[in-house]
């Protein structure tokens, strides 16, 4: 299954993930996958970490770059817009706007999503497909792969983080028909776990269960009656 977690630029969507990971490991879920959390400073978010979910290791992943017209009251108005990055080497950066972004923390959210898709957990959070993704780059490959993995899979959950603007985009390019949850509703995380289609299977083995019972008796009471 898949949920499309949206929302506006710096409107919550990450808060809202982290609620998302936070209840499902409550409830006994396996959880994996990245959140990128930012750092902010009056008002304004100055840099972004990625988090490796399966190890809460974290690892910065861009950084705003300072100038001679940085005026912090400015600054809140800005979106970090990620244009068509190049997949980067192991060392270097690479400029996105007021953001540098470091190949260090890109690959360190690729290899938190390549854990995800060899250990198939409850729960993956991929914290966000952009622009960088739609261009074909950033964390693009593992992303399609874990799309395939859980796209028809009602047992387990695929949570995208898309901004507001770029949902129907997003849904194109994956051929999604998500359920989508925006970041701005106070019970987006309780939605989010509580799909119906996600809780499904537990019920239907149950039922299943059941019926093999219910065949195991009928069964019995055919023998008993041929003897």
């Amino acid at each position: 299954m898949i949920c499309v977690l949206t929302g506006a630029v710096h409107g919550g969507k990450t808060r809202a993930a982290t609620a998302v990971v936070e209840s499902a490991r409550a409830a006994g879920q396996r959880v994996m996958g990245v959140l990128c959390p930012g750092r902010m400073r009056y008002g304004v978010r100055t840099s972004i970490d990625a988090e490796d979910l399966a190890t809460g290791k974290r690892v910065r992943l861009a950084s705003r770059r300072s100038g001679k017209r940085d005026g912090l009251e400015g600054l809140a108005l800005l979106e970090p817009v990620v244009p068509a990055l190049r997949d980067l080497p192991a060392s270097g950066r690479a400029r996105a706007g007021r953001f540098s972004f470091q190949s260090r923390g890109l690959m360190h959210g690729r290899r938190a999503l390549r854990r995800a898709i060899r250990s198939f957990p409850d729960v993956v959070v991929i914290d966000e497909i952009g622009p960088l993704e739609l261009s074909g780059q950033g964390w693009r490959a593992p992303s399609d792969l874990l799309v395939s993995a859980y796209r028809d899979c009602r047992s387990r959950l695929l949570v995208l983080v898309v901004r507001e603007r770029l949902l129907q985009r997003v849904c194109r390019e994956w051929r999604l028909n998500p359920f989508v949850v925006h970041a701005d509703d106070p019970r987006a995380a309780d939605r989010i776990l509580a799909r119906p289609r996600f809780r499904a299977p537990v019920r239907r083995a149950a039922q299943a269960t059941a019926v093999v019972a219910g065949r195991r008796s009928m069964n019995s009471r055919k023998g008993a009656l041929d003897a």
